[in-house]
């Protein structure tokens, strides 16, 4: 999980010309699961009465490496475009696309013109777990707090994500060819009382590849179970999962 504040007022600097050239601040917030939401922004000061137009942006830089290595396509941005005196907050959600390991957040000032100087102030920086979001590859368990997601693989080089059907509270089901054909039912319970752990159980009508992850959407602590190509899905009975409670 990659989580990011910075809450000290920063003053920033960009001399050189062109869009997205400014100098800034970048930290690596560390590695990501695709498919997990998080939400993240900032407050912007992008000062009037300056020479030098341009913009104030902060925004999120996706890669496919560990330690934000590899290669990053997807760079999501927040800005202020119209010069202010006083702070203006900014907030988004992101979902971490396909491919991507790690993360880095990054503000800076983005000058138009060559030489001279456009200033702007950053505060209250943050990338953080966002509450699960359902969606057709999401499922949301145990009151909205778990994220059940899935990836398969077919002997034949077929892929692709996991389609999801909630059932109860704790339960739901994933189909991956046809929606009438359930190939996995998960069931994430509350066994704080028990044994102070949260539980993940899962049953699986399917031999192809399989990677079955879930996220404590609060915690941010992830676990993936893998199902190996060619082997009949073998059931899973965790009961030391999460030791997130409460």
């Amino acid at each position: 999980m990659g989580v990011f504040t910075h809450d000290e007022r920063t003053r920033l600097a960009g001399f050189l010309p062109g869009p997205g050239q400014g100098i800034g601040v970048s930290q690596c917030a560390g590695a990501v699961v695709p498919g997990d939401s998080y939400s993240w922004g900032g407050k912007i000061r992008f000062p009037t009465g300056q020479t030098r137009t341009g913009s104030a942006q902060i925004g999120l830089r996706f890669y496919t490496g560990a330690n934000c290595s590899g290669s990053s396509d997807v760079q999501p941005r927040l800005g202020v475009e119209t010069p202010s005196d006083s702070f203006v907050a900014r907030a988004a959600s992101a979902t971490v696309p396909g491919g991507a390991a790690s993360v880095e957040f990054v503000a800076f000032p983005s000058k138009v013109e060559a030489g001279g100087e456009l200033v702007a102030f950053f505060d209250d920086l943050f990338f953080e777990s966002a509450p699960c979001m359902s969606s057709a590859t999401t499922m949301c368990l145990n009151a909205e707090r778990f994220r059940v997601a899935a990836t398969w693989r077919t002997a034949q080089g077929q892929s692709g994500s996991g389609q999801t059907r909630k059932l109860t509270e704790d339960t739901g089901y994933l189909w991956f060819f046809n929606s009438a054909n359930v190939e996995v039912v998960v069931k994430v319970l509350n066994g704080c009382g028990v044994n102070s752990r949260y539980w993940v159980f899962a049953a699986g009508l399917t031999n192809v590849e399989v990677d079955l992850t879930v996220t404590d959407a609060q915690s941010g602590e992830s676990k993936t179970y893998r199902n190996p190509q060619g082997r009949a899905f073998q059931p899973i009975q965790d009961t030391q999962a999460f030791a997130t409670c409460p």
